[in-house]
C-alpha cells in the first residue's frame, strides 16, 4: 500500500513540477469560469431578495456590480482560454514522447534490449487503454482541478443552511437547524462516498486483474486486423490461403473482447445503480430541507435559487470525484513507465575533446577488452588487444553470435567495455567527449533505416543540405541512374505517408542510400555492417571496386559473412566466440589451416 501511495505520490509531483505553467494557467482559467456560476447564482438570489423588499435603487447597484465583475471574468477567461488549450496539447504530447526521448538518452545496453522495447510498447499502450497510465492521469488532474473550485464554491454557497437564525423559528421546528441533523447528514455523506469508492475499486480490480489479458487480446486483434488488410501481405495471405485462418482467428479475438465487456458492464452496473440511488438520495435530502427552512421561515425565499442551484452544482461533482478515484485502480502502468524513465542514461565520463583533423589521422585499438551484457552470466567479447592502422580497410568475419557486432559497438562506445578499455590516439575512449567521439564514425548497420523524407533528407539526415554533395555521394554508390529517373531527383520521397506521388525503393536501391548517408557524413572511420547484402551480385561488386575510392585514407572495418568481399581489405579479423583468433590478409590466412580456412572452403564448395 505504502508502495503504491508513493508511486502515484511520484507521478503526480512529475506531471505538475514538469509542467507547472499549464497547471497555473488552467487553475486561474479555471476559477474564472466556475465563479461565473456561482457568482451569477449569487447575485441573483440578492436581486431577488432587494426585489420582494421593493429596493430597486439597489437592484441597480447589484446589477452594475455583477457585470463588471462579469465582464472581468469573462476577459481573464477568454484570454486564457487559447493558451490554456495550447499548452493541455503540449502536457499530453510531452507525456506521451517522454518515454521515447528516454530511449535517446537512456544507457545504448538498454536501448538495444528486445525486453525495453516490448516495455516501451506496453506503455504505449496504455497511454491510450489505461486508466492509471501518466498520460490519463495528467487529463484527470485538469479535470480535479476544476471540480475542486467547483467543490469549493458550491459548499460556500450553502452555508445559509447552517447559519440561520433560531430565534423566530418555533420549537417544534428548531430540530432543523439542530446540529446533530448536520452531523447526519456528513455521516451520510461520507458513508455514501466510501461505499460508492469500495464498489468502483472492485470494478477497477478487475480491470486490473484482467488489464493483461485484455491488453494481449486488444493488441493481437489490432495486429491481425491490420495485416489482413495490409496490401503488402496480399501475396503470402493469397498463395498460402491464409485469409480465413486470419480473419477467424481476429473474430476469435472480437468475442473475447466482447465477453470481456459483459463481465466490466455487470460488475459496473451495481457501483453505478447504487452510485445513483445514494445521489439522489442525497438530493432530496438537501432539497427537502431547504424547502421546509424556507416554508417555516428560517431562510428567505431569495435565498432558494442560490442553494439550490449550488446543491445542483455540488451532487455533479460528486460522480466525477469518483471517477477520478479510477486514476487508482492499477498501480502496473506507472511502474511500467518508470522503469523505463529511471534506466541508468549514457555516462558523460568524457569531457576531451576531440581533436579536429582533416586528413583522418585518428588512430584506434583495444586492449584486454572484455565485455558482457547486462545480467549475462558469460562474456561476449573476452580478452581482445588489437591495434587498428590509420588508413587501412579491416574485415571483419565470423560465425553468428561470435561478437562480429557487439566488438563494433564497444569500440564506438555505444557499449561501455566491462573490462579493458578502448584507446584512440593513445587515449583511453572513454575520457573523450562522448558526442564528439559519436562523430568519429560513419557507419552502415545491417538493420540501418530510412524516413519517410526526401531521398537528399535521408542521405544528409537534415532538412538542408548540400545537393552537389549529395548527389556525388549518391551517384559513387550507384544511384545515378535511379535518380535520372525520377522527376524530382533527390527531393524524391520515400514512401506515400506525406507525397502521394512518393516511391518504394527496393532493397538494393534502400541499401545504396544507407551506405551514400554514411559517405555524406565524412566519418573519420567507416563501418559497414553487411553493406551489400541487399544488392545483385553485378552492384556488390560495383560497390567493392570503388571501395578505396568510397573509404578514401580512412580506417574502414567491414563486417561481412561474404568472404568473397574480404579479398578487398588489407586484413581480415577473425571472430570466435568472443575472441579474435586469427589476423592477417586473405593470402595468408587461406594458406594455412583455420576458422578463416574453414569458412572460406565452405562457401567456396557452391561456387565450383
Amino acid at each position: 500500500m505504502i508502495k503504491n501511495q508513493a508511486i502515484f505520490l511520484r507521478a503526480f509531483k512529475e506531471i505538475v513540477k514538469n509542467n507547472p505553467k499549464a497547471y497555473v494557467m488552467h487553475l486561474i482559467k479555471a476559477f474564472c469560469d466556475h465563479s461565473l456560476v456561482f457568482i451569477n447564482l449569487i447575485y441573483m438570489s440578492q436581486i431577488l431578495n432587494e426585489l420582494a423588499n421593493n429596493q430597486f435603487a439597489a437592484v441597480k447597484h447589484i446589477v452594475g456590480e455583477y457585470l463588471i465583475i462579469f465582464t472581468i471574468l469573462r476577459l481573464i477567461s477568454d484570454f486564457l482560454g487559447p493558451m490554456v488549450d495550447d499548452e493541455k496539447v503540449l502536457v499530453r504530447r510531452k507525456i506521451s514522447e517522454q518515454p521515447y526521448e528516454k530511449m535517446m538518452r537512456m544507457n545504448f545496453h538498454y536501448a538495444d534490449q528486445a525486453d525495453t522495447h516490448e516495455k516501451l510498447h506496453r506503455i504505449s499502450r496504455d497511454m491510450v487503454q489505461n486508466h492509471s497510465s501518466m498520460l490519463q492521469i495528467a487529463t484527470q488532474l485538469f479535470d480535479f482541478v476544476e471540480n475542486v473550485i467547483r467543490f469549493v464554491w458550491a459548499l460556500l454557497l450553502l452555508m445559509p443552511l447552517w447559519k440561520v437564525s433560531v430565534a423566530n423559528i418555533e420549537n417544534q421546528w428548531r430540530w432543523i437547524n439542530s446540529s446533530w441533523l448536520t452531523f447526519l447528514l456528513v455521516i451520510l455523506i461520507i458513508i455514501s462516498t466510501i461505499m460508492q469508492t469500495k464498489l468502483m475499486q472492485r470494478v477497477y480490480n478487475f480491470v486490473g486483474d484482467e488489464s493483461d489479458k485484455t491488453l494481449e487480446t486488444n493488441a493481437m486483434s489490432y495486429y491481425i486486423t491490420t495485416k489482413l488488410y495490409d496490401s503488402e501481405n496480399g501475396k503470402e495471405i493469397r498463395l498460402y490461403n491464409l485469409h480465413k485462418s486470419l480473419k477467424k482467428i481476429s473474430q476469435e479475438h472480437t468475442i473475447s473482447i466482447l465477453d470481456w465487456y459483459k463481465k466490466y458492464y455487470s460488475k459496473n452496473q451495481l457501483a453505478v445503480l447504487l452510485t445513483n440511488i445514494a445521489s439522489q438520495f442525497l438530493t432530496w435530502f438537501l432539497y427537502l430541507l431547504i424547502g421546509v427552512r424556507v416554508l417555516i421561515g428560517s431562510l428567505p425565499l431569495s435565498l432558494v435559487i442560490q442553494l439550490s442551484g449550488a446543491l445542483s452544482q455540488l451532487i455533479a461533482i460528486l460522480p466525477q470525484f469518483l471517477n477520478f478515484v479510477s486514476v487508482f485502480a492499477q498501480v502496473e502502468p506507472l511502474e511500467r513507465y518508470f522503469e523505463i524513465m529511471d534506466y541508468p542514461e549514457e555516462e558523460t565520463k568524457g569531457s576531451l575533446h576531440v581533436e579536429k583533423r582533416l586528413d583522418y589521422n585518428y588512430e584506434i585499438g583495444v586492449e584486454e577488452l572484455y565485455f558482457a551484457y547486462p545480467e549475462a552470466e558469460d562474456y561476449t567479447l573476452k580478452n581482445i588487444t588489437e591495434q587498428f592502422e590509420i588508413g587501412k580497410k579491416y574485415a571483419i568475419v565470423g560465425e553468428n553470435g561470435s561478437g562480429k557486432t557487439t566488438f563494433i559497438k564497444v569500440l564506438m562506445r555505444l557499449y561501455e567495455a566491462t573490462q579493458g578499455q578502448v584507446i584512440m590516439n593513445n587515449i583511453a575512449a572513454e575520457k573523450y567527449s562522448l558526442s564528439e567521439y559519436y562523430q568519429l564514425f560513419s557507419v552502415v548497420f545491417q538493420d540501418y533505416r530510412l524516413l519517410s523524407f526526401t531521398i537528399g533528407q535521408n542521405i544528409s539526415v537534415g532538412r538542408d543540405y548540400h545537393k552537389k554533395q549529395a548527389d556525388l555521394y549518391a551517384q559513387q554508390v550507384g544511384l545515378k541512374e535511379t535518380l535520372e529517373e525520377l522527376p524530382l531527383g533527390l527531393d524524391t520521397y520515400l514512401g506515400q505517408e506525406f507525397e502521394s506521388d512518393g516511391i518504394n525503393l527496393s532493397g538494393g536501391q534502400a541499401q545504396k542510400v544507407a551506405i551514400a548517408r554514411a559517405l555524406y557524413k565524412d566519418g573519420s572511420m567507416m563501418i559497414l555492417d553487411e553493406p551489400t547484402a541487399a544488392l545483385d551480385p553485378i552492384a556488390e561488386f560495383e560497390i567493392y571496386q570503388k571501395f578505396s575510392t568510397i573509404t578514401q585514407n580512412k580506417t574502414a572495418f567491414f563486417i561481412s559473412h561474404r568472404l568473397s568481399s574480404c579479398r578487398f581489405c588489407d586484413e581480415i579479423l577473425v571472430f570466435d566466440a568472443g575472441e579474435i583468433i586469427q589476423r592477417g590478409s586473405h593470402d595468408e590466412l587461406l594458406a594455412k589451416e583455420g576458422k578463416y580456412q574453414e569458412l572460406w572452403q565452405a562457401q567456396a564448395q557452391y561456387y565450383v
